[in-house]
């Protein structure tokens, strides 16, 4: 399922570790992956790959966010987020890339989340008072 929202946090969060500088690594990281011919968003999306697997465990309740495993991560690139793709496939992966959105197993990564019911609305006969509250007939009133 692709879920834009979690896209946009992620790219929002490395965008702001290189701009701010912290950790380090998420620069000189970004930066050798544009020297070794990767595009931004290629880059940007190799580095929240490591940064989503991290959360990833602190929303399962495994752990902390661990910083250094994050750099440890960042340093083992492109390398790390290829064997990430090879070992995940679309019914098990926490993460997966596919043409510029981020999809996420929502069961696993997000099963603290409230889903809501798709609302439902009943046919309103042309007879019956309006849900407006106007005292009229609906089919004077909002259904003329």
């Amino acid at each position: 399922m692709v879920n834009k929202k979690l896209q946009e946090n992620i790219f929002n969060a490395v965008d702001e570790q290189l701009s701010n500088g912290n950790p380090i690594e998420v620069g000189e990281t970004y930066n050798r992956l544009q020297r070794e011919g990767y595009s931004k968003l290629e880059a940007k999306k190799m580095i929240g790959s490591c940064l989503l697997t991290g959360i990833a465990n602190v929303m399962q309740g495994k752990e902390v966010f661990d910083n250094d495993a994050y750099i440890a991560k960042l340093k083992k690139l492109p390398d790390y987020y290829y064997e990430l793709m090879e070992d995940t496939d679309e019914d098990e992966s926490d993460v997966l890339y596919e043409n510029d959105d981020i999809y996420v197993n929502d069961d696993e990564f997000l099963a603290d989340k409230v889903r809501q019911e798709p609302v439902r609305s009943e046919k309103i006969g042309r007879n019956e008072p309006c849900l407006c509250g106007s005292g009229k007939k609906y089919k004077k009133c909002c259904g003329a």
